[in-house]
């Protein structure tokens, strides 16, 4: 696979280990805030409404983690929906801090300090502790009362099967490769970024760099093999040549010219 992109991503350099030049992948990042798209207006609003409809579906169906340090975000990547969990903590480098501090940060609280944002897809990303912290119950912003998990340990579990799904129709219907959906701190309400530079969301801790190569260059050859079978619309006029017909079939040659005049 050929990739073509003014950017870099984590997978890009196992391009090394062989080039079919016949899969190009022409990788472009484009991001809407889903608020600001309307059904019909451009391809990109059709595809981010597509995206966000089943994305919140998704995350509604989730369990809660009843903690106001986490919110839910949603990767699709090759055909599939990966749900994982951003926080925030506190920006040493920007304190000039010599120490490293991992403190997580209130989301209600994280824009009114110096922070970076977090990306976890599973156990290996917390500490012990982490892990099996009870994190309070002030929830995050899924609207549903339900029963919710305390402990990171009690949400993994209980949404195990429901943290990677297949949803290969919104891929196949607007040629999508990759694309974010999250939700922002403060009035910025919810975006979608089609092809993102995933290593920004710590996604090489969820897919490695040579899966997600070969992942995308066979989703890339799929994408490109079903765009080729979509035939042309055939107009009747053509339908009826192929099958021996023209214009003048079935229909009987004039017998006069000019008009009769009527009798009487």
């Amino acid at each position: 696979m050929i990739i073509k992109s003014p950017f870099k991503d984590y997978y890009d350099h196992c391009v090394g280990y062989g080039i079919d030049k016949a899969v190009v992948f022409e990788r472009e990042s484009e991001t809407a805030q889903v608020r600001n798209c309307r059904r019909g207006e451009s391809p990109l609003s059709n595809a981010v409404l597509d995206i966000a409809s089943q994305c919140s579906q998704l995350i509604d169906n989730l369990a809660e983690l009843r903690s106001g340090y986490f919110s839910p975000i949603v990767v699709g990547f090759c055909g599939r929906f990966y749900v994982g969990l951003k926080s925030y903590v506190i920006d040493d480098h920007r304190l000039n801090l010599q120490r490293v501090n991992a403190l997580r940060v209130l989301l209600n609280d994280a824009e009114r300090k110096i922070t970076v944002p977090r990306f976890q897809w599973g156990e290996k990303d917390f500490s012990a502790d982490e892990f099996i912290r009870d994190w309070g119950s002030s929830g995050y912003f899924t609207l549903a009362r339900r029963s919710g998990a305390k402990t990171l340990s009690e949400w993994f579990e209980r949404n195990a099967h429901q943290l990677e799904v297949d949803r290969q129709d919104v891929f196949f219907k607007h040629n999508l490769v990759s694309f974010v959906y999250e939700r922002h701190l403060g009035y910025r309400g919810v975006s979608v970024t089609l092809n993102p530079v995933l290593i920004d969301y710590s996604f090489q801790r969820r897919i490695d760099g040579i899966t997600a190569f070969q992942e995308v260059s066979m989703h890339v050859a799929s994408l490109h093999s079903a765009k080729a079978r979509q035939p042309e619309p055939i107009t009747d006029e053509l339908r009826a040549m192929s099958k021996g017909f023209d214009k003048r079939s079935f229909r009987k040659e004039p017998s006069r010219t000019g008009r009769i005049s009527p009798k009487g």
